[in-house]
């Protein structure tokens, strides 16, 4: 039986939080240390393993080599700008890519399974 503890639920907030972010494990430990909440790095890197088999969180490497996590809060149809700079994670419905989805599958007869990531820099970052 799974319980959900105190330290679940403030992770889960922080990832409901930061949902227009990528993170690693060491961010949410940072930002639980700034506040003075006690949860461990294992706690965190076990319950991120849950919610990712759970289809919450997706796992993904980052530009540096370390692992990042995505809170999922979207269909399939959802596409997702990311700012090399920031980190910001912008959500999309675009019938455009969509349709050069389904386009690769009926004329290239090749199955995209990995479609939802653009990086560049997002607008702000570009007027700084």
């Amino acid at each position: 039986m799974k319980y959900n503890t105190r330290q679940k639920e403030a992770i889960l907030k922080y990832l409901q939080t930061n949902k227009e972010h990528y993170f690693t494990v060491e961010d949410i430990w940072t930002s639980f240390m700034n506040n003075k909440e006690s949860v461990s790095k294992t706690t965190i890197y076990r319950y991120l393993e849950e919610l990712k088999n759970q289809s919450i969180v997706k796992k993904i490497m980052l530009d540096n080599q370390k692992t990042g996590y995505e809170y999922l809060d979207c269909d399939d149809a959802c596409y997702h700008l990311v700012c090399c700079k920031c980190n910001k994670i912008i959500h999309i419905n675009c019938e455009s890519l969509t349709q050069t989805i389904k386009h690769i599958l009926t004329e290239h007869d090749f199955v995209v399974t990995k479609k939802s990531i653009f990086q560049g820099i997002c607008l702000e970052c570009r007027e700084r």
